[in-house]
């Protein structure tokens, strides 16, 4: 069963132990808020790594300038995997495997804004406690999955033990048409295959996200124009 600790005080994590990973489809302005968001609830950003996984709109050279943006635009880099949570959970994995320089990865999707909250959070984490910090659920449909919004996850760790992130078997969303297990009840996402392997064996912190951060969903917003403008307007008191 999986591990889970409580809160406590002890060895508090810094900045400098953490890399923000963010993966970006075709929106500039949800990453450029994200992490202007976390600047203004933080107090300074630690180091960033963008994957362009963009097929329309590349990164912005604004944020070429300022963070580590590894370009993936239209799988220039890793193979298209047909499918989005696919795609999404294999450019993780590459991060994960190669790019994350820090002991820990703090990965988000840019499509959330950080609330006051996360300063104390993570000024008072006890990095000692535990080896990967979110929420464990799901949103759509099950299995459970690790949320990808929001976790932070022990990088050593996840080299050290040989993991992954991406497991092409295990990440089959139902829209992906063919497949045996592409059924509305079967939604094995982004999260889910790494969720599995460590629920036994890692100390798992548990949290509720939504204490801190406000998430937009932005995927959900395909055919209905951009609502996450709307978003950004009723949140912009958290950038």
């Amino acid at each position: 069963s999986t591990k889970i600790i409580n809160y406590s005080k002890g060895d508090y994590m810094n900045l400098k132990d953490i890399t923000i990973l963010t993966v970006s489809f075709n929106n500039n302005l949800l990453t450029g808020m994200m992490l202007k968001s976390f600047s203004k609830q933080v107090g300074e950003l630690p180091e960033v790594v963008i994957i362009d996984n963009g097929n329309k709109i590349p990164v912005d050279d604004s944020l070429k300038f300022c963070f580590n943006v590894v370009d993936n635009f239209n799988h220039k880099l890793l193979s298209d995997e047909l499918q989005p949570s696919r795609n999404h959970s294999k450019s993780i994995d590459f991060a994960l495997k190669n790019l994350i320089k820090t002991e820990w990865c703090l990965l988000v999707d840019n499509d959330i804004l950080f609330k006051p909250e996360i300063k104390t959070f993570l000024e008072t984490l006890d990095s000692s406690k535990f080896d990967c910090c979110g929420k464990i659920g799901w949103d759509v449909t099950p299995p459970d999955r690790l949320f990808p919004y929001f976790c932070l996850i022990n990088v050593n760790k996840f080299r050290k033990e040989h993991l992954n992130y991406f497991d092409r078997n295990r990440t089959i969303a139902y829209d992906m048409p063919g497949h045996k297990n592409a059924k509305k009840e079967n939604h094995f996402d982004t999260g889910y295959s790494f969720y599995e392997d460590i629920k036994s064996s890692w100390i798992i912190k548990k949290i509720e996200i939504n204490d801190f951060i406000s998430h937009c969903h932005s995927g959900s917003f395909k055919s209905s124009g951009n609502k996450y403008i709307k978003w950004l307007s009723d949140n912009k008191n958290l950038i």
